[in-house]
């Protein structure tokens, strides 16, 4: 069993993982961020081969720097104050599939402050001892599905409470990013989220909670997301949520990683040119001095295109009274004014138009590819009553024309596959999966997207529509 208690000298946020039931992500939740970051610190250290909850000593100095308190000179105060209101707190779990299903847990089933000068206290600090109520076991403990493991540190960085919950909800309903399109009814995401009662009105919710934590999660954490409201009339009823993977984020861990390794002590080696056909273009264009230098200085597409520029007005003016003789000077005017900027960021443009536009026929072509072998599969899994069943609804709503052209072909080709599927959706014997519904959702489930800007998705998604 190991030991009941565990007392805690020093906690690395780098290395705590907090791991819970996704059903726990999606319940109704009310508490202040310092509760919420207390409550999540006592998940993060429940350890996956536990049989059952711990009661954990953390030193007080400890909880200090996670809560945020170290400017407050009457920390122990609000320490407490924040502990008895989690104690209070209760979290309500929708039980099965009938949303008027429910029960209320509470999250803590003991909370005692010792302090220093206590005479049982042998650890030479005040610290906090706190464990998780007993009924909160299935939803943390000992998880093999259906469950969300997300970095302490990454929850501790977001600034607000409704933000950490939207982050838990997304990540959870997305699973992990495996599904990007999620649609919450306004009401019930409220209720989740723990502003029930809150915003009645929409532009007021949506400027302090959903564009917060739309800044908060970009900024802290491994994902992001766009969102829509949905309409019924004039009113506001749901929100439609696209959920992406945070680059960016990833990107400056990573650049981070690579800062603070040891650097090594650079070997003395012979320098070799980047760019030797470049420095011999401008070499024997006329350009005097280092080459290699304005080269590195202004970036080898940059001087390039200048070169092109360049000789290109040389050619013009050959024959005139304004003749350049001097073409390594006006290479370097050039560079000076930034002349081929411009030229280079037309082509530059051009080029990704050309690959969006390619991207995009790609994606269409495999889309419909996926969506044909899928329905291919799914009228040969059909028992042969069923299909026929679907030839003799063919024969009901087909002209007598298609009916003659599909004879001839003996049940093959475009004209019978595509009156085939739209025979099966009509009778309800078959739908497409929610990625093969529509194009958008097609090109939104690809992992390959979430490496584009999302302004460089909406194109991709515009142009795809188009095919």
């Amino acid at each position: 069993m190991g030991e009941k208690v565990i007392t805690l000298r020093s906690i690395d946020k780098n290395k705590l993982v907090v791991t819970q039931a996704n059903k726990l992500a999606r319940a109704h939740q009310v508490m202040s961020l310092q509760e919420k970051r207390l409550l999540l610190l006592l998940i993060s250290k429940v350890r996956k081969d536990d049989e059952d909850f711990k009661t954990y000593q953390i030193p007080v100095t400890e909880i200090r720097g996670f809560l945020g308190l170290e400017k407050d000179k009457d920390f122990h105060n609000r320490i407490r104050e924040i502990t008895e209101r989690l104690f209070q707190r209760y979290v309500k779990i929708i039980t099965g599939d009938n949303p008027k299903g429910w029960k209320l847990l509470h999250w803590v089933s003991k909370a005692e402050y010792i302090p220093r000068d206590h005479k049982e206290n042998i650890h030479g600090q005040a610290y906090l001892e706190l464990e998780l109520h007993k009924e909160m076991q299935p939803l943390i403990l000992q998880l093999t599905e259906r469950f969300s493991q997300i970095p302490f540190s990454q929850l501790l960085s977001i600034p607000s409470f409704n933000s950490v919950r939207l982050f838990e909800l997304l990540y959870a309903d997305s699973l992990g990013l495996k599904k990007h399109k999620i649609t919450y009814d306004l009401v019930d995401l409220k209720n989740r989220i723990g502003v029930s009662g809150k915003y009645p009105n929409y532009t007021n919710f949506n400027k302090y909670v959903l564009q917060r934590a739309q800044r908060d999660l970009k900024n802290s954490t491994a994902i992001y997301f766009t969102y829509k409201p949905i309409k019924s009339g004039r009113k506001v009823t749901d929100i439609e949520f696209i959920v992406f993977s945070n680059k960016k984020l990833e990107l400056e861990k990573k650049n981070k990683e690579i800062e603070e390794k040891p650097k090594k002590k650079p070997e003395q080696t012979k320098s070799i040119s980047k760019n030797p056909d470049l420095e011999r273009k401008l070499i024997a264009a006329g350009w005097r001095g280092g080459a290699d230098k304005i080269i590195e200085q202004y970036g080898a597409e940059l001087v390039e295109e200048t070169l092109k520029l360049a000789k290109e007005r040389q050619a013009q003016l050959a024959n005139t009274s304004k003749a350049i003789k001097n073409l390594g000077g006006l290479i370097n005017k050039f560079l000076r004014e930034g002349t081929a900027k411009e030229a280079l960021e037309l082509k530059k443009n051009k080029k990704q138009e050309k690959d969006i536009a390619g991207y995009a026929e790609k994606i269409t072509n495999s889309y419909h590819k996926q969506r044909l072998e899928y329905s291919k599969k799914a009228w040969e899994e059909l028992s042969q009553a069923k299909q026929d069943k679907i030839h003799k609804l063919m024969a009901e709503t087909m002209s007598r024309f298609e009916i003659d052209q599909i004879k001839k072909t003996g049940r093959k080709g475009v004209l019978y596959t595509m009156n085939r599927l739209k025979a099966m959706e009509e009778s309800g014997e078959f739908s497409y999966p929610e990625n093969l519904q529509n194009i958008e959702n097609y090109i939104l489930s690809s992992k390959k997207i979430s490496e584009f800007t999302e302004e460089t998705r909406n194109k991709i998604i515009a142009l795809a529509k188009k095919q």
